[in-house]
């Protein structure tokens, strides 16, 4: 096991700590690791994962903020695209609004076309940043759907 594949296996165990302030101190460095590491595809996407399924089963608030913004590096990255992104679907209505924020700008950057829907469901939302949030994500869909139909 190399260096980094220990380091994130540890970062992962952290991440399923019962303590609180360790799963958020986790998810800050899992953020800092997918930013400035150079991770090879397999290990950004399994540390991708780990976040995902993190999120999925975390409580805190806090912790799901920093989660979401973990992630926030990775799914920009053309190795991170694609349907794992759905898996915030159904957690989406348990967000407050900055997680809300956050998913949706994931679910735009995914660039899976079955989220169009799900972004579009909150464009008239009451709160200002999350209809911004949408609005940057539908912007940046059109935005790669033009880039794929230029010859």
């Amino acid at each position: 096991m190399s260096d980094i594949d220990s380091e994130l296996h540890g970062l992962v165990e952290r991440l399923h700590s019962t303590t609180v302030r360790i799963r958020e101190v986790a998810a800050g460095d899992a953020g800092d690791i997918l930013e400035h590491w150079e991770l090879s595809a397999d290990q950004a996407n399994r540390l991708v994962n780990a976040l995902l399924d993190a999120v999925l089963r975390e409580v805190d608030r806090g912790v799901t903020e920093s989660i979401l913004y973990a992630l926030g590096e990775p799914s920009v990255s053309q190795e991170c695209r694609g349907e794992r992104w759905e898996r915030l679907v159904p957690i989406l209505g348990s967000f407050d609004v900055e997680c809300l924020e956050y998913a949706i700008e994931l679910l735009g950057n995914s660039d899976d076309a079955k989220t169009l829907r799900v972004i579009e469901s909150y464009r008239d939302n009451q709160e200002p940043g999350v209809r911004e949030s949408v609005q940057d994500a539908l912007e940046l869909i059109e935005r790669r759907r033009v880039r794929r139909s230029a010859p």
